[in-house]
């Protein structure tokens, strides 16, 4: 949050002057067009009848949380389930014929959860032609015994649990497919960047220089990081090839440079410079060719993330009453928009379709979990956890 990236900016600066498609439904910006859908009672075996209506409550959350659906109760389109000790069996139907459309069986084990998301995201796969995102994580931040440790939850918020690694973390990036993240947590007095194996718990270091390693992205093909290192003075964008660990400087100037995004191609890297003498967000090519301004409106907007439908960039913005809100810009710098408006709200994380956000928020009183969708609507809580949650990044 605000504080804490103040005193990271602070760092920088002591170092500085130290070292001198077209598919069946397809959601468009500006249109929706939904999907009836009929979710049907389930037939449980004996014993598993309390079970039956949470598991239809799950899906529907799911499916509608999506946007491709509108749950209705005469459609044409229909889901029935069958719920035994061991699986759950689905069937996709459309009426009046009974025409097949889509069957399946989940294993209950290891959750149901698992197995209700696993349903959600075959059906909007089947019906729609897009990759579902019930099934993915957000990994966070949150304090513990005064460190802040990585965390992992359900999409919804539902299954959080501490990955297993002590260090008391400053930033993440997961890797697309959340196997592996990239942190900064501190060896000693220096800022380190380290790649944790979410499979087998290894860690590495993949950056120790002197100053700063911070502010880790991972490339859409998960070969490379961007980041910000200051072992030249201040602090300037790299890539690191994870395979060679060679660097390649992308920024040259005497302001700081930092909290790079990758474009969903892989072509371009939106990041924050302060090279107008505040705050803004820059375009480069992510050979650090062709470097354009993007926000001029306000003092400070940090935190960019390029959506992966590659049109626009959530970012944070601070008022003039200094509070902190999440707004999207498009990549033309056009269509600046405001989508939070109390408390402060920070760390925006797009979901791999690109149709949600993930935040946090103090508006309750301290910093918390929420999502909302790609146009500000649909603000929701999702998570309330420790002491408060201090930065969010949704796995693709």
């Amino acid at each position: 949050m605000i504080k804490a990236l103040l005193r990271i900016i602070t760092l920088i600066f002591i170092f500085s002057s130290l070292l001198a498609q077209d598919v069946w439904l397809r959601i468009e910006v500006g249109e929706r067009r939904k999907l009836c859908i009929t979710i049907d009672e389930f037939s449980p075996s004996p014993g598993m009848e309390p079970i039956c209506d949470s598991i239809r409550e799950i899906i529907e959350k799911d499916l509608r949380f999506s946007l491709y659906f509108d749950i209705k109760e005469d459609a044409v389109t229909h889901i029935s389930g069958e719920v035994t000790e061991d699986e759950l069996h689905i069937t996709l139907y459309e009426t009046p014929r009974m025409t097949k459309i889509m069957n399946g069986n989940y294993p209950l084990s290891p959750g149901i959860r698992d197995a209700c998301h696993a349903v959600s995201d075959d059906i909007i796969k089947t019906l729609t032609g897009e990759k579902g995102i019930c099934g993915t994580k957000i990994f966070f931040l949150t304090k513990l015994v005064g460190k802040k440790r990585l965390t992992i939850a359900d999409y919804d918020g539902y299954n959080p649990s501490f990955l297993n690694i002590s260090d008391h973390c400053l930033s993440l990036a997961p890797l697309p497919n959340g196997e592996k993240i990239a942190f900064t947590s501190y060896n000693g007095d220096n800022l380190c960047l380290y790649l944790f194996d979410t499979q087998t718990g290894e860690k590495k270091i993949i950056s120790n220089r002197k100053g700063l390693n911070t502010a880790p992205a991972f490339s859409p093909d998960g070969k490379k990081l961007a980041v910000s290192l200051s072992k030249d003075g201040n602090a300037e964008i790299y890539t690191i090839d994870l395979k060679s660990k060679k660097i390649r400087r992308l920024t040259v100037n005497r302001a700081i440079d930092t909290s790079p995004t990758w474009s969903p191609t892989g072509k371009e890297i939106a990041f924050v410079s302060d090279r107008s003498g505040s705050p803004q967000i820059y375009i480069m090519g992510s050979d650090g060719s062709g470097v354009r301004r993007l926000t001029y409106d306000g003092w400070y907007n940090t935190s960019p993330r390029w959506s992966p439908r590659g049109d626009r960039i959530a970012y944070v913005a601070m008022d003039e009453e200094k509070r902190l809100n999440i707004y999207t810009i498009l990549v033309t710098g056009e269509g600046r928009t405001c989508f939070t408006f109390l408390g402060n709200n920070e760390e925006p994380s797009w979901s791999k379709d690109g149709l949600h956000i993930a935040f946090i928020s103090n508006r309750s009183g301290r910093y918390e979990l929420y999502t909302m969708h790609w146009d500000g609507s649909g603000q929701r809580r999702i998570l309330r956890y420790g002491s408060g949650i201090y930065s969010s990044r949704w796995s693709q």
